[in-house]
């Protein structure tokens, strides 16, 4: 006899006393890129050259008062709803914003033409002198807030 919470199968059902298949996890890709300076490994070299451009911002407001500072150009795009006021729906050109192009400068680490110190020196040099000669007397955090160099071997 059957109590009010038991049923019965319905054809088809599998037996109650099997589990239902699960699929086991799909093993992730080999991490291939490793940093050459602190031996941390990547899936993408897109994630070893973000890890490498923790180089002062290269990008800033083109506004000459503005402060601002960064890495991404969508940051930009958002920072710049800020002035929308000022300047409604612009929209502005690289030569405007770019301080300095990191790429090249990425790429010099990423291959060892030239070390993490010396590219951060050099990229910070370029940035006082344009803020010296550009934006004469704005003060601004050219580091951003994650300052840090791979100099050491992070734990994996």
């Amino acid at each position: 006899m059957l109590t009010p919470t038991q049923t019965f199968p319905v054809q088809g059902d599998p037996p109650l006393h099997v589990s239902p298949k699960v699929s086991p996890k799909a093993p992730s890709p080999p991490k291939q890129y490793t940093c050459r300076y602190c031996k941390r490994k990547f899936k993408r070299n897109q994630e070893l050259c973000r890890h490498l451009s923790n180089l002062p911002h290269s990008i800033w407001c083109p506004l000459v008062l503005c402060p601002w500072t960064g890495h991404r150009q969508y940051n930009l795009k958002q920072h710049m709803k800020v002035h929308s006021d000022l300047d409604p729906g612009r929209k502005p050109e690289r030569k405007e914003y770019q301080i300095y192009d990191p790429e090249e400068l990425v790429k010099s680490m990423a291959d060892g033409t030239l070390t993490v110190e010396s590219v951060s020196d050099s990229a910070l040099s370029v940035v006082k002198k344009r803020f010296r000669v550009d934006k004469v007397g704005v003060e601004a955090n050219v580091w951003g807030s994650r300052r840090k160099l791979c100099t050491v071997r992070h734990s994996s």
